[in-house]
């Protein structure tokens, strides 16, 4: 947002609260029907306009934090981010403050953390293009916390719901790769045998086929 749209807003946020100052204290004046409309138009554009103003400053706040963590600044992106998670937001907002938590316990061996944080961005964009990212994540996080029973159980419920999603294959092999080291030899041989049928000439096939030919 430009400098003079912000002062623009900012300066109807106040004409707008002196209006409701007025009319609160000439309530008598706007006890007929219409007036109490009237009334409730204005707190509701004030609400708006200030939630509006909110959304703003914590995408321009959650784009710093991006940043951040990109330039390996983990503390700092951290609070912003759990300043974000802390404020009424968007749930998308939400959403993506906690997944990028998750990235910034992910990045400084917060396994445990980044579980915590993937799992709930997952919940929180069920309906978003956002939850197979988080999905991925979190089987991710479960490896490197060398729970492969919890990550093989991600990465199934990945594939269950987004088999045409661009990760996919990338994550048919590690739900493969993560039940043979779970000890689940059978199940993940299929899980193998499946991306190999789907992507027969991708190096995701050759490194299946890899994989099986060490078990």
């Amino acid at each position: 947002m430009s400098r003079r749209a912000e002062l623009k807003e900012n300066v109807l946020a106040a004409q707008l609260e002196g209006v409701i100052g007025w009319a609160t204290n000439n309530w008598r004046i706007l006890a007929g029907v219409a007036g109490a409309v009237a009334a409730g138009l204005l707190v509701l554009s004030v609400v708006v306009l200030r939630n509006q103003q909110r959304r703003e400053q914590n995408t321009t706040t959650l784009a710093q934090a991006q940043q951040l963590i990109g330039q390996k600044k983990y503390d700092d992106a951290i609070k912003i981010l759990d300043q974000i998670r802390s404020q009424p937001a968007n749930n998308n907002l939400f959403a993506l403050a906690t997944y990028y938590r998750g990235v910034a316990a992910l990045e400084t061996k917060n396994n445990d953390d980044a579980i915590r944080f993937f799992s709930e961005a997952s919940e929180r964009s069920v309906n978003s293009p956002l939850r197979p990212i988080a999905l991925s994540n979190l089987g991710f996080a479960y490896e490197q916390k060398k729970d492969m029973e919890g990550a093989a159980r991600v990465y199934g419920d990945f594939v269950a719901h987004y088999s045409d999603h661009f990760l996919a294959p990338r994550i048919q092999l590690a739900l493969g790769r993560t039940l043979l080291a779970a000890g689940k030899n059978d199940d993940g041989r299929k899980a193998l045998s499946q991306l190999i049928d789907l992507y027969p000439t991708s190096e995701w096939a050759d490194a299946a086929r890899s994989l099986m030919d060490k078990k």
